[in-house]
């Protein structure tokens, strides 16, 4: 499998379609495509970024070993936890939220909103 057809496996991991999953990365959907398509090679730049931007691990994306996604370190939470004094069950809420898709992190957002709103 290539590059380019990892990069295609994530982008429907997340379910996104190809104009979201570059709006998230700051591109159009037609560089999405030509990515996808093999017609122009995907530079380290935007390896990079998409690693970043989806917490995707880079050997898996680059040569396909190992795991698609890179869990979010635990060190990373109990510092979090601690600074910020948070229960168990704030902790695992934020864990939850930040393991979400970015389509299931906007929607989430937008559900609260619209429940902060109401409530004023």
């Amino acid at each position: 499998m290539s590059v380019a057809q990892r990069i295609k496996q994530i982008r429907n991991e997340l379910k996104l379609s190809q104009s979201a999953f570059g709006k998230t990365l700051g591109v159009s959907k037609d560089v999405i495509v030509n990515i996808e398509l093999e017609r122009v090679p995907v530079k380290e730049l935007m390896l990079k970024l998409i690693c970043k931007t989806f917490n995707v691990n880079p050997l898996w994306l680059e040569k396909g070993e190992g795991d698609m996604f890179l869990d979010i370190p635990d060190m990373f939470f109990d510092d979090m936890t601690e600074q910020f004094d948070l229960s168990i069950s704030e902790r695992r809420l934020v864990e939850n939220f930040l393991k979400m898709s970015p389509t299931e992190r906007r929607t989430l957002v937008e559900i609260m909103q619209r429940l902060l709103d109401n409530g004023k």
